[in-house]
C-alpha cells in the first residue's frame, strides 16, 4: 500500500491506515463495476474534491497579492541576471 502521513487520517497506526485505504479502494470498485452511471459520478466527485481546493489556494492567495511587487521600478541590464556567471 502507499504509504501516507499519519496526520493526514488522525492514525498513526499503518494497520489503520491500510485498512481505510482498503475500504475506500473496495468501494469505489463496487461502484464502478456496479454501474457505468455511478462510476462517472464517482469520477466527477473525485475531480471535484480535487479542484475546490486548488481554486480555494488560488483565490485566497490572490487576495494577499500586493500590486506594488507586480510593477518594475527598472529594467535590469542584459547580464546581470544570469545564473550561470559568477558575480
Amino acid at each position: 500500500m502507499c504509504e501516507m502521513p499519519s496526520s493526514l487520517i488522525g492514525s498513526p497506526s499503518l494497520l489503520v491506515q491500510d485498512i481505510i485505504q482498503s475500504v475506500v479502494l473496495i468501494v469505489a470498485g463496487m461502484i464502478n463495476i456496479g454501474s457505468l452511471g455511478g462510476g462517472a459520478r464517482l469520477v466527477e466527485i473525485a475531480v471535484g474534491a480535487k479542484l475546490v481546493p486548488l481554486l480555494l489556494f488560488v483565490v485566497v492567495g490572490a487576495a494577499f497579492v500586493r500590486p506594488e511587487f507586480l510593477s518594475w521600478s527598472s529594467t535590469p541590464e542584459m547580464g546581470s541576471w544570469n545564473l550561470f556567471e559568477p558575480r
